[in-house]
């Protein structure tokens, strides 16, 4: 699991917070942290779409099973170092879950939904449960380490655990999924509906996993674009239900 620093100031709460975060994770995942400051990439006049030279951390993106972007809120978005990671390497992100844990005077929450829309151009899914830290530094203990309350440890923990599940059953790693077919769902299809809902309920919140469900079984009944029969099985495949889920 890559932790990923975005911040690259001087006086930044990115690698503290970071800290906490791989505190949290503990010997339950194998964890590269990847602080920005220190990670040089080529000089964006290489850049192409869909990559470039090879980085110096392409290897240790690719070699992740799932992400932790940590970062600061600039502007209501994120920062510019860490759009240029993403443009700098394509393959590395594809079809591997990710988390974010933003922070700011108010939390950071418009930067997380700028970047939620970024990652999905990559078939990045991410945690439902995201984390805003409204003005960490006011949390810091006598040896400057982020200590919040107990309700935001518990969230982190949530949100992490999210994230595992994720990381288990998405397909990691496979081959790119056709652009025209709803074939993107392909491993949560091998999940059976019994292991989602023991997920949901063991997060506390069995009363969501309703949403998952139905696109799962909305990706099966649409099937493949293979003649006049499929089309027939699209206009009789009931539509997707999604169901609006409680904020944490």
């Amino acid at each position: 699991m890559a932790v990923i620093s975005a911040s690259v100031r001087k006086d930044r709460m990115g690698p503290t917070i970071a800290d906490w975060i791989v505190a949290a994770l503990g010997s339950s995942a194998d964890v590269d942290l990847i602080d920005l400051a220190d990670t040089l990439l080529p000089d964006d006049s290489l850049l192409y779409p869909g990559g470039g030279p090879k980085s110096a951390v392409a290897d240790r993106i690719d070699a992740a099973d799932a992400f932790v972007f940590v970062m600061p809120e600039y502007n209501h978005s994120y920062p510019a170092s860490l759009k240029r990671l993403i443009d700098w390497h394509y393959a590395e992100w594809r079809l591997k879950p990710a988390t974010i844990v933003a922070y700011g005077v108010h939390g950071g929450y418009p930067a997380i939904e700028q970047l939620r829309g970024v990652l999905a151009e990559f078939n990045v899914v991410t945690t439902r449960r995201v984390i805003g830290l409204p003005a960490p530094w006011a949390s810091l203990d006598e040896q400057q380490r982020y200590a919040p309350d107990d309700g935001l440890s518990s969230r982190l923990a949530g949100c992490l655990n999210e994230l595992r599940w994720w990381a288990t059953c998405w397909p990691t790693h496979a081959e790119p999924a056709p652009s025209r077919r709803r074939t993107d769902l392909a491993g949560l299809r091998r999940t059976p509906t019994r292991l989602i809902k023991e997920f949901w309920c063991s997060t506390g919140t069995c009363k969501h996993h309703n949403l998952l469900i139905n696109r799962v079984r909305g990706a099966e009944a649409w099937g493949g674009h293979d003649g006049a029969g499929a089309r027939r099985r699209e206009r009789r495949a009931p539509a997707p239900v999604f169901t609006v889920g409680q904020s944490d």
